[in-house]
C-alpha cells in the first residue's frame, strides 16, 4: 500500500513523502529531487500511533526517533490498520473514535 503524507522535519517545516507498507517494513520516499529514502524495519519499530485529528496524524515510534506526519487526504483507518497488521507484527494505537489497540 502506497500513501501520500507530509513528514514533519524540523519544527516548523514539512516536507512531502510516500510511504510505502511492505512486508516488514516501511519505506518513506522523499518527493523532492535528490533526496534519499528511509527504510524503517519493523524490528526497530516500538509502535504506530494513528490520530484522526482535523488532519489525519501518524506516527512511527522507533528506539532511536520518532517520525511524525499527516495524510495528504482523509484515510480509511480500518483499511490502513488492516495492511499494517499483514505487513508488520507491531503495536499500533488507534486515537480516535470508535478506534482500539491492535496487537
Amino acid at each position: 500500500m502506497l500513501v501520500d503524507i507530509r513528514m514533519k522535519t524540523g519544527f516548523f517545516e514539512t516536507k512531502a513523502y510516500e510511504m510505502l507498507i511492505g512486508k516488514d517494513r516501511l519505506v518513506l520516499s522523499s518527493k523532492e529531487i535528490g533526496s534519499d529514502s528511509i527504510i524503517i524495519l519493523a524490528n526497530n519499530i516500538t509502535s504506530i500511533i494513528l490520530k484522526n485529528e482535523k488532519v489525519p496524524e501518524i506516527e512511527v515510534q522507533t528506539e532511536g526517533k520518532n517520525y511524525q506526519g499527516s495524510f495528504f487526504e482523509k484515510i480509511d483507518f480500518e483499511k490502513l490498520i488492516g495492511v499494517l497488521k499483514e505487513n508488520l507484527s507491531v503495536k499500533i494505537i488507534c486515537e480516535y473514535e470508535g478506534g482500539k489497540d491492535y496487537e
